[in-house]
């Protein structure tokens, strides 16, 4: 799953996350009204997404990805190419159900993380 910052409203992604976090932790106001409460939950909406919006961008921007590794199995077939107008019906099977990919930061983390 791709990082989702999320909207101004908090109904999404890493700003509602933030945002339902700020209410469990805040709440309730000792005084405040519900008329001030609607008004100080639309702030903490806006500080979430913000805190969202700087912490998914910081993260897709500066990332590093190591150390790794993916095994997959390979299988190549072929048939050489045509010589005096007549193809050479020779066949290359090489298998390895255990090959290794290792993922690197090349180039530089970009294109790695959504």
């Amino acid at each position: 799953m791709g990082l989702i910052i999320g909207d101004e409203n908090a109904s999404q992604g890493m700003t509602k996350a933030i945002y339902d976090k700020i209410r469990q932790v805040m709440e309730p106001i000792d005084g405040a009204s519900e008329e001030q409460m609607t008004d100080i939950r639309a702030s903490w909406k806006k500080l979430s997404h913000a805190i969202a919006h700087g912490v998914v961008s910081h993260i897709k921007s500066n990332m590093e990805i190591k150390k790794i590794r993916t095994i997959d199995r390979v299988s190549v077939q072929g048939n050489t190419g045509t010589t005096n107008a007549h193809l050479h019906s020779v066949s290359i099977n090489a298998e390895d159900a255990d090959l290794v990919f290792s993922e690197t930061n090349y180039p530089a983390g970009q294109g790695h993380v959504e």
